[in-house]
């Protein structure tokens, strides 16, 4: 039973992620938002979590949080490939979102993160 608890993937909202990150870049003041509700370490995705946490700290720095200052913060942090590279960013820019209805996102992301955190506690209790 163990075994198959830890080939079983864990709870997330990748495509969620993705939308989230797309709806700052079309209106960085949404990232306010985001991070109002987040932490970085919510996102399931290491993608996500890595452009997350580059955009979460320059809203703490007080930094532009655009595309262009995305790509190069990425790249001098040697995480820009990792993260897709530059026109997977930028393709992030052609998505839908509309930084008015990042609520619902917010949410599946929260709960997608609160299922993770839970599962060592449960795996713990069961032992």
């Amino acid at each position: 039973m163990t075994e198959l608890q830890n080939t079983l993937p864990l709870p997330a909202a990748l495509e969620t992620e993705k939308r989230l990150l797309s709806a700052v870049l079309n209106d960085p003041a949404a990232a306010q938002d985001l991070f109002e509700a987040l932490h970085p370490k919510d996102f399931a995705g290491a993608r996500s979590r890595q452009i997350a946490s580059v955009i979460h700290e320059a809203l703490q720095n007080d930094e532009p949080v655009d595309l262009p200052s995305l790509v190069d913060r990425l790249r001098m942090a040697g995480q820009l490939e990792a993260c897709g590279g530059a026109t997977w960013l930028a393709s992030l820019r052609d998505g839908v979102p509309v930084s008015t209805h990042i609520e619902g996102g917010i949410q599946h992301v929260r709960e997608a993160a609160s299922r993770r955190r839970m599962i060592p506690e449960i795996q713990k209790a069961l032992q």
